[in-house]
């Protein structure tokens, strides 16, 4: 499939191409409105209640709420790479992915008495390619707030949990990524208008949120609007000119519309904000690294150290290709200076042992 025919969705949560949607905005017997799709169920009340026996200890209550959601005997929670679900039907069926996940969560916890919030990872984890679509996927995890600080309940599995851009959201932005999300999915399925009324219900959440714009835009492009599909392009930009999937379909339609000029500037702009994008040149090392490739690896990750030296993961993995070519003395530079980076104690005493390994010439 040639680059041209590639469109790009903007999603936060990470997402199977599977399973369409009933016709109508939510499957039947679900909340229809979007105050309701926050409300928990006789059941899942039911549920919290007897898992918390006091709500006078929130620490406890937090505790006791954790362990019925993920143990075994409880609900027994899994990451499902499914597409996103209600509350209710996270719960019916005991999987779903981050954001299925922390909207039951959050709904939960407030039910037994604390502070729950909603927050949003900006930065891109990862990118997929579903035929002809590609989605940027990015993450979304609960937080609770106690006087003395707040605990994360994070539900990504197998990924670094100290991400950057991290910012607290309103529920009205949380439930602006949920039609986000079932948009893209309908969209993905062929349901254009389905797609379309789901957008335009996470704009009238939230007009701010510059996925939503971009997705839009990909499915007038698939209706053959390419003026509606380019205004939603530019607004993207307008509320969010770091959304650089926005460029990216601009460029691919101003291509197919053969205004070269307009290809020429928008290709301009997506390069120069990868150039200047750190994590753009960690993850071309890390690909490098799984190809085998140590030389392009090094090089990359340098590239990633100047445009960002205070993150220790840039460090890290510098360390760790430097170690496998048998360059230790280097590698134990940037360990050192991974060291100086890193305040998490478990994450300093793993260095540690490394740096440890390395000296023993290990």
């Amino acid at each position: 499939m040639t680059r041209s025919r590639l469109l790009f969705f903007g999603l936060i949560a990470t997402l199977a191409w599977l399973g369409a949607q009933p016709e109508g905005a939510l499957a039947a017997g679900l909340p229809s409105t979007n105050s309701e799709i926050l409300r928990l169920s006789p059941e899942i009340e039911q549920f919290v209640d007897a898992s918390v026996r006091s709500k006078d200890d929130p620490g406890g209550t937090l505790r006791a709420l954790i362990n019925a959601v993920f143990d075994p005997d409880g609900l027994g929670i899994t990451y499902g790479n499914s597409h996103t679900k209600s509350p209710i039907e996270t719960f019916a069926t005991r999987s779903g992915n981050c954001l299925s996940f922390t909207m039951l969560f959050v709904s939960m916890a407030r039910h037994a008495g604390l502070e729950a919030r909603f927050n949003e990872v900006a930065q891109i984890l990862t990118w997929d390619r579903r035929g002809k679509f590609v989605a940027n996927n990015r993450h979304m995890f609960a937080e609770v707030e106690f006087e003395n600080g707040r605990v994360r309940v994070d539900f990504l599995p197998g990924e670094n949990k100290r991400y950057r851009l991290v910012r607290r959201i309103s529920d009205e932005r949380a439930l602006a990524h949920y039609h986000n999300n079932l948009g893209a999915e309908s969209l993905a399925d062929g349901a254009i208008d389905r797609a379309l009324a789901h957008f335009e219900t996470a704009r009238a959440l939230d007009d701010t949120l510059g996925p939503v714009w971009v997705n839009q835009g990909v499915a007038y492009r698939q209706a053959g609007d390419f003026k509606s599909a380019e205004a939603s392009y530019l607004k993207a930009l307008e509320v969010d000119p770091s959304e650089t999937t926005a460029a990216v379909n601009l460029t691919l339609l101003y291509r197919k519309l053969e205004r070269t000029d307009e290809v020429e500037t928008y290709e301009r702009r997506v390069e120069r904000h990868r150039q200047r994008n750190p994590f753009h040149h960690f993850g071309l090392g890390v690909e490098a690294t799984r190809n085998g490739d140590n030389a392009a690896a090094v090089k990359h990750f340098k590239g990633a150290i100047s445009r960002a030296p205070d993150e220790s993961d840039f460090h890290v993995e510098l360390a760790g290709v430097y170690a496998r070519i048998g360059q230790s003395g280097k590698a134990e530079q940037s360990l050192v200076k991974a060291l100086k980076l890193t305040s998490d104690e478990a994450e300093r005493r793993t260095l540690l042992e490394r740096l440890e390994r390395i000296r023993a010439g290990v």
